[in-house]
């Protein structure tokens, strides 16, 4: 799972794109507005991470707008160099995102 990830997201009808990078157990990442970061738990090729996001770009919108700073609660897979993972808003669980990612270099 260590590598850098091109990832996508989508919250209901908005969409989103970003890097992440997995090193043993921290993730971080982000796109033109926000930046991700959290402690990441495996178990064979499931995850689950508690993320911050922070708002680095305030022009730039989340797709929780007008969200700017928060934590996801994530769980999700991994199958060969592609990951899902879903999660919620960690204050608001009926805010929920779903998350698709490629291995683009593995370390």
């Amino acid at each position: 799972m260590n590598g850098i990830w091109a990832v996508e997201f989508t919250f209901g009808d908005r969409r989103g794109s970003g890097v992440i990078v997995v090193r043993n157990d921290r993730l971080g990442g982000g796109d033109s507005g926000f930046i991700y970061s959290g402690p990441l738990a495996r178990t064979g090729d499931r995850f689950a991470s508690r993320v911050f996001v922070q708002n680095h770009n305030p022009d730039v919108d989340s797709v929780f707008k007008p969200l700017q700073n928060f934590h996801l609660l994530l769980e999700g897979a991994i199958q060969g160099t592609t990951l899902h993972a879903t999660g919620a808003m960690e204050d608001q669980p009926e805010l929920t995102i779903a998350i698709t990612g490629t291995l683009k270099a593995a370390f």
